[in-house]
C-alpha cells in the first residue's frame, strides 16, 4: 500500500478485519470523524503495515483467515509494545472459549459485532485523547449493548 505524508495533528488508525463492507463502513466513519484510516485484510498484512507506519490506534477483528487478531496481537506486542496499548477488538465470535479467554485476558477493548458504529468512536475518541483510556465495567458494556464477560 501506498502511503502519504500525513499531517502531525490527524490521528491515524488502522482497520483489520476480513469482512470487506463492514472495514469500509468504519472507515468510512473514522475518517468523517477527522482520523486517518487505512485497511488490512488479515493480521499478516497488518504486521507488514505496522512495520512501517506510525499508526495510533488498531482496531482488530479477532476471527480471520491467514493470521487471526489473537496471533496478531502477540505479534504485536513484541514489534510495538506501544501500539499494542492501544489496540481495540471487534468480535462476533465471543461463543468461541479461545476468543472469551484471551479477551477476559488481554485487558484491551472490544465489541461485540454487530455493534453500534457511535459505539466504536466512542472508544476510539477515549483511546486516542489525552490521558489514558480504561476498560469499561461490565455494567458500562451493557450499557453500550455489549455482553459482559463472565
Amino acid at each position: 500500500m501506498t502511503r502519504v505524508v500525513r499531517q502531525s495533528l490527524v490521528k491515524s488508525v488502522l482497520i483489520i478485519d476480513d469482512e470487506f463492507l463492514i472495514a469500509n463502513a468504519l472507515a468510512h466513519m473514522l475518517r468523517a470523524a477527522g482520523y486517518d484510516a487505512d485497511l488490512a485484510r488479515d493480521g499478516k498484512e497488518a504486521l507488514g503495515m505496522v512495520s512501517s507506519v506510525p499508526y495510533d490506534l488498531v482496531i482488530c477483528d479477532v476471527r480471520m483467515p491467514v493470521m487471526d487478531g489473537i496471533e496478531f496481537y502477540a505479534h504485536l506486542k513484541r514489534l510495538r509494545p506501544d501500539l499494542a496499548k492501544r489496540v481495540a477488538f471487534c468480535t462476533g465470535d465471543l461463543d468461541n472459549p479461545r476468543t472469551r479467554d484471551f479477551l477476559q485476558n488481554c485487558g484491551v477493548p472490544f465489541l461485540q459485532k454487530p455493534f453500534r458504529l457511535r459505539g466504536l468512536l466512542d472508544i476510539v475518541d477515549g483511546m486516542l485523547s489525552v490521558g489514558s483510556w480504561q476498560m469499561p465495567h461490565a455494567s458500562d458494556l451493557q450499557s453500550m449493548g455489549q455482553p459482559a464477560l463472565t
